[in-house]
C-alpha cells in the first residue's frame, strides 16, 4: 500500500474510534439517567410494602372492632 492510503486509513480509524467512544459515553449517560430513578424505586419498594402491610393490619383491626360493636 502506498503511504497516502495508509495515512488515510489510519485517520479514518482514529475518527471512527473517537465516534465510537462518543457514542458509548452518550449511551452510558442516558442509561445512568434512566437507571438512577429505577434504583431509587427498587430501594423504596420494600419500605412501601412494609407500610402498606402495617396499614392493612390497622384497617383489619378497626374493622374487627367495628364488627364487634355491631357498627
Amino acid at each position: 500500500m502506498d503511504d497516502e492510503l495508509k495515512q488515510a486509513l489510519s485517520a479514518m480509524e482514529s475518527r471512527l474510534s473517537e465516534q465510537i467512544r462518543d457514542t458509548e459515553r452518550k449511551l452510558l449517560s442516558v442509561s445512568y439517567g434512566w437507571l438512577r430513578p429505577m434504583e431509587l424505586r427498587a430501594r423504596l419498594l420494600p419500605l412501601l410494602d412494609e407500610r402498606l402491610i402495617a396499614l392493612e393490619e390497622r384497617m383489619r383491626d378497626i374493622e374487627r372492632k367495628l364488627l364487634e360493636r355491631g357498627l
